[in-house]
């Protein structure tokens, strides 16, 4: 890694995470920058505010193990008492899995697992939703993650790799990585105080909304490759 960090101009990387395998003397050569961005025509839409006893929770992406989703599902079965319901959209080879355990601890009623269908009927779902859950154990620039922000969901997630570097704390309520058990026990908390604090609710939402706006449409993605060149135009002058 010393070699090519000190041949390097500039060195990109995904996330927070992967700019601390870089040495410190090279830090300084390091920019952050996620491969994914976000139309700005997703702004048009906008999640939408509905009088109802049920907080709509919602997930989108696949069902693989490191998605950690059943942790979701488990979260659920913790909140006995909420008026509660859990869409899950995606499909993958853990679906099976957690239509046993919904089955099993009777949260049918509480949980419902969609396959993957049409981003128009993601996005509807996203604004028909109240809170956006996003247990991913790593990522790097999640697109579903953003559909969510754009549309003015609050996020609950990991505090780690691309939810990091998506989410800041005024949008999301950013769990840290302690093991599966104290993770459904915070996400459960997070889910209650937002339930509690529906003002705070639209407010996380409006700020992940215009952090997106801000932060991570296509356009900025060009503003950083000028800026990239201009750096690499400097170190050829100089050499």
């Amino acid at each position: 890694m010393a070699y090519p960090s000190k041949k390097a101009a500039a060195i990109l990387v995904r996330t927070f995470d992967s700019a601390e395998t870089i040495p410190d003397k090279y830090k300084d050569k390091v920019h952050i920058v996620l491969e994914t961005a976000i139309e700005e025509e997703i702004f048009s839409l906008h999640n939408q505010c509905k009088k109802s006893d049920v907080t709509e929770l919602i997930y989108t992406g696949r069902l693989i193990p490191i998605k950690n989703v059943m942790s979701l599902v488990k979260t659920v079965k913790l909140l006995p008492d909420c008026n509660i319901h859990l869409t899950l959209v995606g499909r993958g080879n853990e679906k099976d899995h957690l239509i046993s355990f919904i089955n099993e601890n009777g949260l049918q009623k509480k949980v419902t697992i969609l396959d993957e269908v049409p981003r128009t009927k993601v996005l509807e779902l996203l604004s028909q939703a109240d809170i956006y859950l996003f247990p991913s154990l790593h990522e790097g620039g999640s697109w579903a993650l953003m559909e969510a922000m754009a549309l003015g969901l609050p996020v609950i997630c990991l505090d780690c790799t691309g939810m990091h570097t998506i989410t800041n704390d005024q949008c999301a309520i950013r769990i840290k990585p302690h093991g599966s058990k104290k993770f459904v026990q915070d996400m459960a908390k997070a889910i209650q105080y937002l339930i509690d604090h529906p003002d705070i609710r639209r407010m996380m939402g409006e700020k992940g909304r215009k952090r997106i706006w801000d932060n991570f449409r296509w356009k900025d993605k060009s503003i950083f490759i000028e800026r990239i060149l201009t750096v690499l135009d400097e170190v050829v002058m100089k050499e």
